[in-house]
Formats: C-alpha cells, structure tokens, sequence
C-alpha cells in the first residue's frame, strides 16, 4: 500500500467524486466496505489497549454473586460437620440430641466436603441405617438433607417415606428451618427465601434461592413408593421408614415393596447416592437382603451398614438391665421405671414379637 501520486485524483461514485488517497500494490485505489475510496489509513485507527488483563482468583462459586455463598466460619463448618450442625447450629429445634448416641450416627452419613464435587464425596454410595422408633433417626437424616443443600446448592434430593402425609411433614419440618428458624437464617442468608417466604414450598417441595444451575428437578421433592414419578432424576435418594408394620407382615407384601423399591432406582443419577433409614420390623422385610450381603465375607460390598437395637445385647446378662439401655435420656426398664420416659420392657410385654 502507497498513497496516490496525485491526491487530486478523484473517484466518482454514484455522482458524487471521491479523492483517492491510498493505492494497493497494483496502484489500484483502496475501497471501503461501501466501495469508497478509503479516507483514512488502514490500521491508523484508534489504538487499541493491549495491556493484558490482570488474572482473577479462582473461586469454586460459579456465580456473579459471590455473596449468596458467603457465610461465617461456624458456618462453614456446619456444612462439613453434621453433628455440629445438628447440636449447635439447630440446637433450639432439636434439644435431645445426646453426643454419646447422635454423634456416631452423624458420622455414618457421608462427611461432605464442599471443595470436592458431588459425586466424589464417598464411594460407598448406598446406605442403611436402622434404629428404634423414638432415637431421632429421622431427624438425623433431616439435618443430613440440610447439610446436603448448605454443601452443594444446585443439588436434587428426592424424599421416600411409607405415607405421602408423612413425607409432606418431614419436608415442612425442613423448609420451616429455612423460613422461621432465626439462627439458621443468620447463619445461612443466601440459602434462605427473602421473599415471597408464602409461597416457598407450598407444593411440597422447593428450591433454593442461591441455586446456580438450571435444573428441571426442584432441590428438595417428595414421593411414596406408589407414586414414583418417570422421567425425574435426582442426585441424592432418601428413603425414610419405608418399610411399616402394616406393609411387612406378609412374604406378599415384603415381594411388593422390593419391586416398589426397584422401580425407584432409574430415578438415581449415576454416580449419586440412596439412604434408607428405617427400623427393623421382621427379618425378612426389605432390609434383610440388603443385611445378608453386607455380612458375607468375601463378597464386594456397595452397602455401608448401621444396625442399631434399644438394648445392648451382652452374653450371659439380662437384656432388661439399665446400662444395657442404648438411649436412657428417653427410655428406661423395670428396674429403673421413670414416668418420665417409656418402659422398653413393658413394650416388650405388650409387643413380644
């Protein structure tokens, strides 16, 4: 490129004449992309800022607002630790939380650490805790929800129990923690709803507010084994009291509610994980098999089992001995009968089976 000899040298288009400032090699006159002769040196614009951009942190938020996870260092570790979450951080709500019998059931859960993703926080990816009736097994499980959702926002849990009126009430019992109880809600601001807290989980489930995907599925949704809904995928599946007096009494009903319980297994996304926490009613209901195999030897274990009885059992000693008792805060035997608490040997009596 040169520029023209002659700048009076002019280009006429359409009636209206041009001076032709620049030539390419040829000597044919630059055009514009209008097909004017160029009135300004190519490259001679405005000169650009090519200073390079300072390199930002990285952070594992993916989100413009940073502030949605931001929280204080007892928070911080509410989401690692699921006892102290539930005795410390939602002390008011559950008061009878005892360290020497919650504790080690807070650590059967999976031990969440928010710097690694979901998928990879344990690989035993089934679990089942049994317990009596009474020991706060549900509400253990209910905190561990909690935690799921303080630990990874964008995540989807489904909630099973026996009875859609019973799973409605454990998922109120979870979305009032995010509504009403004033200590989580300090502790947790961008987890909680700030508005339109009337319409927060009326349909028996509900989302988060920090959530940073799109995801079909709600944070948070309810089903019973009669209405599995095909076509939702969930990353995390509970299942709470399941199994009832009324639906294992026979070898009929145990056969239904293992093919209830298959039908629930596509909803799982790979790589996620299935709680089931109940109490043992018979030996051969649902959770027999599952037993079975995580006691034989040699055989690869995809179960991590916790099987807890009212009474610790000892050779050779009485079973209804007070310091036999697994939860004495509660419960108590003949021998130190409290009207205060129930009598696991008069339950015996009137329930020997």
């Amino acid at each position: 490129m040169s520029p023209a000899k002659n700048t009076t040298e002019s280009l006429i288009v359409d009636g209206v004449p041009y001076s032709i400032k620049y030539r390419d090699a040829d000597g044919n006159p630059l055009l514009n992309g209008k097909g004017k002769p160029r009135q300004r040196k190519p490259g001679g614009g405005r000169k650009r800022n090519l200073r390079k951009r300072p390199e930002r942190p990285h952070t594992h938020i993916h989100t413009p607002d940073a502030a949605l996870y931001a929280t204080s260092e007892a928070g911080e570790r509410g989401k690692r630790d699921l006892w102290f979450l539930a005795s410390k951080i939602l002390n008011r709500v559950y008061p009878d939380l005892v360290e020497s019998l919650h504790k080690p059931m807070c650590e059967f859960f999976i031990q969440k650490n928010p710097a690694k993703i979901w998928l990879l926080q344990d690989t035993f990816k089934n679990r089942l805790l049994l317990a009596p009736r009474g020991h706060f097994k549900t509400t253990i499980n209910l905190c561990d929800i909690i935690q799921w959702m303080l630990a990874f926002p964008d995540v989807t849990i489904v909630l099973f129990s026996g009875t859609e009126q019973l799973t409605a009430r454990m998922v109120d019992e979870v979305k009032q923690h995010f509504l009403m109880n004033g200590d989580f809600r300090e502790m947790y601001p961008g987890w909680v709803p700030q508005k339109n807290l009337n319409e927060f989980g009326q349909k028996g489930s509900f989302t988060l507010p920090n959530r940073g995907q799109i995801r079909r599925e709600p944070t948070l949704s309810i089903t019973t084994l009669k209405s599995t809904r095909a076509g939702a995928h969930y990353d995390i599946e509970k299942f709470d009291d399941i199994v009832t007096e009324q639906n294992s009494n026979t070898a009929l009903q145990n056969q239904e509610t293992n093919r209830k319980w298959s039908s629930t297994q596509p909803l799982l996304n790979p790589g996620g994980y299935r709680d089931v926490i109940g109490t043992l009613y018979s030996y051969d209901c649902f959770y027999a098999p599952i037993i079975e195999r995580s006691q034989k030897p040699g055989v690869r274990q995809d179960w991590k089992v916790r099987i807890q009885g009212a009474l610790k059992r000892t050779p050779n000693e009485n079973l209804f001995r007070p310091e036999a008792i697994l939860f004495p805060e509660r419960f108590c035997v003949d021998a130190n009968e409290d009207s205060s608490k129930q009598n696991l040997e008069q339950i015996w009596r009137d329930d020997p089976e």
